[in-house]
């Protein structure tokens, strides 16, 4: 049922400041799959504040699982 090539499993950790952890993991040689970038915009305010945009980035973990960053960011 999953995509040829698509991960088993994927793991999803929630930050507050991705450009900050995305930063940190690279000068510690973590291998950054995905910069960050804006997966989303809330502009109905159907899942919260209006305006609101979730941001996610990918990186490979040192058993080389894919691990996703998320951070929302509110527009104000």
């Amino acid at each position: 049922m999953l995509e040829r090539g698509a991960p088993g499993a994927l793991l999803y950790l929630s930050t507050d400041d991705i450009d900050a952890r995305v930063d940190s993991l690279r000068s510690a040689e973590v291998t950054i799959e995905t910069e960050p970038h804006v997966i989303f915009r809330d502009e109905g305010g159907i899942f919260g504040d209006r305006g609101v945009e979730e941001w996610m980035a990918f990186f490979r973990d040192s058993e080389n699982n894919l691990v996703g960053l998320v951070e929302r960011r509110h527009p104000f």
